[in-house]
């Protein structure tokens, strides 16, 4: 892999997805195998649930590991992260931003949902300081 490669970044979006044990947010394909994440490959996960944010770094000494799946032959690596740690981070139904760095992931809730949420915050603290919005 060259330097270039290791310094690029790709990002995709999905949601946070309720099932009926816990909250799962999903990632497979090529952007895995790009970022130093190919099927077998260890890695230890990060929740900060105050900042919406999970980090999946490339550690040898992980206690994940990325799942080997195929289709049609050809190699799929898979990340299923399933857990009520994934629930204290996001509900069901809010997007998410995945960003693939080499050797690290970063999912964190849609940039369009945090704006969303702070408009959303300031309109209550607006109507509890009794300011009316402009028309």
């Amino acid at each position: 892999m060259n330097a270039i490669a290791k310094t690029e970044q790709k990002v995709t979006y999905t949601s946070a997805k309720e099932t009926s044990r816990a909250i799962r947010v999903w990632i497979e394909g090529r952007a895995l195998e790009l970022s130093g994440f190919p099927p077998l490959t260890m890695y230890s996960i990060s929740y900060h649930p105050e900042s919406k944010l999970i980090i999946l770094n490339r550690d040898r000494n992980g206690k994940r590991k990325v799942t080997n799946s195929s289709r049609n032959g050809k190699s799929r690596p898979i990340i299923d992260l399933h857990s009520k740690d994934v629930a204290n981070v996001f509900s069901a139904g809010e997007r998410v931003k995945v960003t693939f760095s080499y050797g690290m992931i970063r999912i964190e809730l849609h940039h369009e949902d945090v704006k969303q949420t702070d408009r959303e915050a300031r309109i209550k603290e607006n109507a509890k300081l009794g300011k009316l919005a402009r028309v």
